[in-house]
């Protein structure tokens, strides 16, 4: 047992403990608690015992000032961490992959007496049932309150995502959040981040990870701009009115100001001077007066400062064991060691003088909405919002004000985000007026919780991603704004695995499908990268069709049921709203159970879910056509791709993609048949019918897909260059396609390549058009409000745009000209 540095409970006088007990109720209580009978097999009392006693010791010497608040700080958080890891093995989690890390005053070992412990659970493995349910048992026997209290308040919120990122998150989760979605703010809460338990090499990993991401190497000089905005908001958040109060922890000069000083000089510092990295606010003070980054009147002045505001938080605390951080002056708490208001107005305005010197003033004069209806509404139409927007929409969206307990503070907080929002949709260029009729369907939907609005004061990068989605698209818009719900996943990126029952795993498939258009439209929205989007968006239906196959064929690898992507799907090349075209594949001839499968199949994906159907499919491209049967042997797959299937068919098949390897050569196959004067007749005869000439007059609508030089005249062009040439080694994907004609026909390398580029600017021009579009198509009427959205999205005006397509289509179709066979003269 190691050495305790508190006086033992036996310390006191009678007298003492009279007056302790007389003046501070939390402390008569649980002096009759620890002094009840318990039953030695009750691990829950005796662990709340345990915790009373640990409480007592520092609140007795916080009391009559029998050692250092630093001292009581340590003592405490080592007393907290020996009941974190009592409570942790007796749930079983010590078996287990994970480990708890603690942040916040737990990291630091500077835990006060009431305060939260904040905790982020990490896993080797991600969460499973074992995990889950071993946490909420740990959950319930720290936290809950029993007939003897509660062990610890615990605090789950700091985690990646917060809280509404999942409890447990797998390294991989953790590393990806930090690096894609990180904010300053978790910066600088990670520098107290220290694991408490867990497997060596998760546990090092986890340090390596998190040191990476908290210190950088070369000083970011967004950094300070970023800390001083943080500042502002958490002052501007926790400001009271009442001169006769001050808020120990928020106030201006006060604890956080300190800690969020020091931690920022960490940071900024720490990346290069690996000592800097220490999790304890007094150690990094020192530190720094070391290294001559502060000078040594600012830090005695910083370290007095915060001990002192210690004390008193303490002193404020201990009376009920409550979380409060409120010292009222004409109400000062009872204590040896305690002070007036003009000894804490002197500490603040020294620390806000030395903090304000690198973060800049504790309130910075934000802007926010006018103050009355009518002034709004005037502010709205100076900004090009229409008079529906402003006399209709926002009257209702003010009217849905904050539901809170802390009504004051969360409805300003609701009222900065409407005016970020708007701020943000007006300078987007988008369109103001779709962004705020979603907004307000949004907002109706999340029924104006002030959790909300507190997420977004502290994500400002929501608000920019949300006025941006609900300002350019009524289709994908529109969702989001109806199941906000969704919101975690969609800023977060986080998704928990598939459940293992069939009807519960097929919503979360419909959700996922659903989330990653969401997530892919967003970043489309700022990169417009049409090859990325096609990726992600055939990435996820490749899992969700792999992982919905393995669950209703456990059949091994050789015997189970195979799916051949065709199409779009089958290049890598999905867009929004796209079918899935495939064909089914057996090894041998196909039995039975294989049908059954494939019915199962086929009806689990199209059926309708609370996220809408998780794919339509198209069969057609089957070698027994639409009306045969739905599974083809790789026998007769090898046999019609050599003997029986035609030169439209052969042209589909150089986009099969099989999910898992089969013993087919697909482009192989067809290739090696070439093409004949028929093949060529036909192919041209296909192509006429489909294919239109541009649309008259010039710049009213374009058919980006079926018009002369469109998406299909490339790809069917490509297609038939492949046949004719028989050009091996083809991919599936238009860009591998030309790749592979390249080596073949490497004197047209150029002409080539201008024809890939031109195909994904189209491809780009064609995805943005489903987002402005609230229906499928590929027709853009230039003067209609989905041709106007789409011209703001790709940054032209209706005019330019049709200019700039016809020329990309005049310049392909000009390309194909003399190199596809079809179109050649003779």
């Amino acid at each position: 047992m190691r050495t305790k540095t508190l006086p033992e409970l036996s310390a006191y006088s009678q007298e003492e403990w009279t007056q302790a007990c007389s003046s501070l109720p939390a402390i008569k209580r649980y002096k009759a608690w620890i002094e009840q009978d318990i039953p030695a097999g009750d691990f829950s009392a005796l662990l709340r015992r345990r915790r009373h006693s640990a409480w007592l010791r520092a609140a007795m010497a916080t009391l009559f000032d029998r050692s250092s608040t630093a001292d009581i700080c340590f003592e405490w958080s080592r007393e907290a961490e020996e009941l974190l890891q009592a409570g942790w093995a007796h749930c079983g989690l010590d078996a287990l992959p994970v480990s708890l890390m603690a942040v916040g005053k737990l990291g630091s070992q500077e835990l006060n007496l009431s305060s939260d412990v904040d905790l982020i659970v990490v896993s080797e493995v991600g969460v499973n049932s074992q995990i889950d349910k071993a946490i909420k048992r740990f959950r319930a026997l720290m936290a809950d309150s029993t007939s003897l209290g509660f062990v610890l308040r615990l605090d789950f919120d700091l985690r990646p995502g917060g809280r509404f990122g999942p409890l447990v998150s797998s390294l991989p989760q953790i590393e990806d959040y930090y690096w894609s979605q990180g904010e300053t703010w978790e910066r600088l809460a990670l520098v107290r981040a220290r694991c408490l338990f867990g497997p060596d090499l998760l546990v090092r990993s986890l340090g390596e990870v998190l040191g990476k991401f908290t210190y950088r190497r070369f000083l970011d000089y967004t950094l300070l701009d970023d800390l001083k905005q943080l500042r502002s908001r958490i002052h501007q958040h926790y400001q009271l009115v009442n001169s006769n109060e001050y808020h120990l922890k928020a106030g201006v000069g006060g604890i956080r100001d300190i800690e969020l000083f020091v931690h920022a000089l960490q940071v900024l510092h720490g990346g290069k001077d690996r000592q800097l990295r220490t999790h304890s606010t007094q150690k990094a003070l020192l530190l720094l007066q070391d290294r001559g980054i502060l000078p040594s009147d600012e830090v005695s002045m910083l370290e007095t400062s915060y001990w002192l505001f210690r004390h008193m938080e303490h002193l404020v605390q201990m009376s009920e064991d409550r979380q409060t951080h409120v010292i009222k002056f004409d109400q000062m708490p009872s204590g040896l060691r305690t002070c007036d208001k003009s000894t804490i107005d002197h500490f603040t305005a020294q620390v806000d003088k030395i903090v304000g010197s690198l973060l800049g003033p504790a309130v910075s004069h934000q802007e926010t909405l006018p103050s009355t209806i009518e002034q709004q509404q005037a502010w709205l139409k100076d900004l090009g919002f229409s008079d529906q927007s402003a006399s209709e929409v926002w009257p209702e969206l003010m009217s849905q004000t904050a539901k809170s307990t802390r009504r004051e503070r969360d409805e300003g907080a609701r009222r900065q985000f409407l005016y970020d929002f708007v701020t943000e949709t007006s300078k987007s260029g988008l369109d103001k007026n779709l962004g705020i009729s979603l907004l307000a369907k949004f907002t109706q939907s999340i029924r104006a919780k002030a959790t909300f609005f507190s997420l977004f004061a502290r994500e400002p990068r929501i608000v920019r991603d949300l006025a941006r989605l609900f300002s350019s698209s009524p289709y994908l818009g529109s969702i989001l704004a109806s199941r906000p719900e969704l919101i975690d996943s969609f800023v977060f990126k986080f998704h928990e695995s598939f459940s293992s029952e069939l009807e519960v795993r097929l919503e979360q498939m419909a959700e996922y499908r659903l989330l990653t258009e969401i997530i892919s439209a967003n970043q489309f929205l700022y990169d417009k990268n049409a090859t990325k989007l096609a990726q992600n968006l055939s990435h996820c239906a490749d899992h969700l069709t792999s992982e919905l196959l393995r669950g209703l064929d456990d059949r091994s690898s050789e015997d189970s049921l195979q799916i051949i992507a065709m199409g779009k799907w089958g290049g890598h090349e999905l867009g929004f709203r796209s079918d899935l075209d495939l064909i089914f594949v057996s090894r041998l001839s196909p039995t039975q159970q294989d049908h059954r499968i494939a019915k199962r199949f086929i009806n689990r994906l199209s059926d309708v879910h609370k996220g809408g159907r998780i794919y339509n499919i198209d069969l057609r491209l089957r070698p027994s056509g639409a009306a045969g049967p739905l599974i083809v042997s790789l026998d007769g797959l090898t046999e019609f791709l050599t003997q029986k299937a035609l030169a439209w068919e052969r042209q589909a098949y150089l986009r099969a993609r099989p999910l898992s390897p089969i013993n087919c050569k697909i482009t192989e196959l067809i290739t090696s048949r070439g093409l004949s004067d028929q093949d060529i007749k036909e192919l041209k005869d296909i192509r006429e019918k489909l294919i239109r000439p541009p649309q008259c007059p010039p710049g009213e609508r374009t058919d980006l897909k079926f018009e002369k030089g469109g998406l299909v005249d490339i790809e069917l062009g490509l297609q038939t260059i492949i046949l004719y040439h028989k050009v091996g080694g083809s991919g599936p994907s238009v860009e591998e396609m030309i790749k592979a004609i390249i080596a073949v026909l490497p004197d047209q390398s150029d002409a080539f390549d201008l024809l890939f580029h031109n195909y994904m600017d189209l491809r780009a021009a064609e995805q943005m058009l489903q987002l402005a579009s609230n229906h499928s198509g590929s027709e853009i009427h230039y003067s209609s409000q989905e041709g106007q959205r789409l011209s703001q999205l790709l940054s032209s005006k209706p005019g330019q745009l049709a200019k700039r397509l016809a020329h990309l289509m005049s310049q392909s179709a000009e390309i194909l000209k003399d190199l596809d066979p079809v179109r050649t003269p003779g």
